[in-house]
């Protein structure tokens, strides 16, 4: 009877990101959405889809009114050089589609007049809320258990930014 062995085999991926790949936040650069599911798939990133969910709250103040609010959760997994699993916490992301039209459209109070410059936006927004909050939770978790919670400087950016996964590989003995 041959017994199997679990073997580990670490791989390092060499990724070349261009400037476009990143996002400048106070004169430094954070990876942009693509840049960080590239990096968390290099490294082995796996997402425990029992914990990963969206929710919808309502919430109600004097700045926006009655509204949903869209609150994601996510956890992932990524292998240990000793075979074992590293577990991240689980993230959650909020996304509010009424909010985030206000900022973007500079208003500071919804009323009848401002929800005639900002409706269009807060529909557009509220078709993808779901999602937005869904990659927003799944991007945390990714900087989380990748490491990449600090932003890069811009000569760090030019170099090409290495990345270890460890890959299980079974074999007979």
């Amino acid at each position: 009877m041959e017994a199997k062995v679990e073997l580990y085999k670490t791989e390092v991926t060499e990724l070349h990101l261009a400037e476009s790949d990143f996002h400048t936040i106070n004169g430094k650069l954070m990876p942009n959405k693509a840049a960080t599911d590239r990096i968390g798939e290099a490294c082995g990133v796996q997402f425990i889809q029992a914990t990963c969910q969206v929710s919808t709250e309502i919430c109600d103040d004097d700045i926006c009114g009655k509204r949903t609010v869209f609150r994601a959760e996510a956890q992932g997994k990524v292998r240990m050089p000793d075979g074992s699993w590293r577990t991240s916490t689980v993230d959650e992301y909020e996304f509010d589609p009424v909010l985030r039209a206000m900022l973007d459209k500079n208003v500071t109070e919804l009323n009848e007049q401002t929800k005639k410059t900002v409706g269009r936006t807060i529909l557009e927004y509220t078709k993808v809320a779901r999602q937005r909050a869904a990659t927003g939770a799944r991007l945390r978790v990714i900087r989380q258990l990748t490491g990449c919670r600090q932003p890069l400087k811009k000569r760090t950016r030019q170099s090409p930014l290495c990345v270890p996964a460890l890959f299980r590989i079974l074999t007979t003995s």
